[in-house]
């Protein structure tokens, strides 16, 4: 019986534009406990970030997946999971206000 390691984020496809030669798990391992700059060692806190790592959809790391429980069991190569990284998620991207609709006058309005 293994541990559990994380949840399912994200899976990346190979595209000509991605340059991914095989398909990726990307895992968020949660938060995780840090120090603080400056601090000792021995007081730790909780960040909230979450930490993500990739894991390549291969024979000899995927093991099982079961649809009944929906998991997947994994066996990593002794490192993978340190190659982690904080997930910053993208900024949203505003293009613009909509166009007002069919038979309303373009006005300006305030509030």
């Amino acid at each position: 019986q293994g541990q559990f390691i994380g949840t399912v984020f994200d899976v990346l496809d190979p595209t000509p534009e991605s340059g991914l030669a095989q398909r990726l798990l990307q895992l968020d391992l949660g938060p995780f406990y840090t120090t603080v700059d400056g601090e000792p060692q021995s007081k730790y806190y909780l960040d909230e970030r979450r930490r993500h790592c990739y894991v390549p959809l291969a024979e000899p790391i995927l093991h099982d997946y079961d649809t009944y429980t929906n998991t997947i069991t994994l066996d990593p190569p002794p490192g993978l999971l340190d190659l982690d990284f904080i997930y910053e998620p993208p900024p949203a991207i505003i293009r613009g206000f909509l166009p007002p609709p069919r038979g309303v006058k373009d006005e300006v309005r305030t509030f």
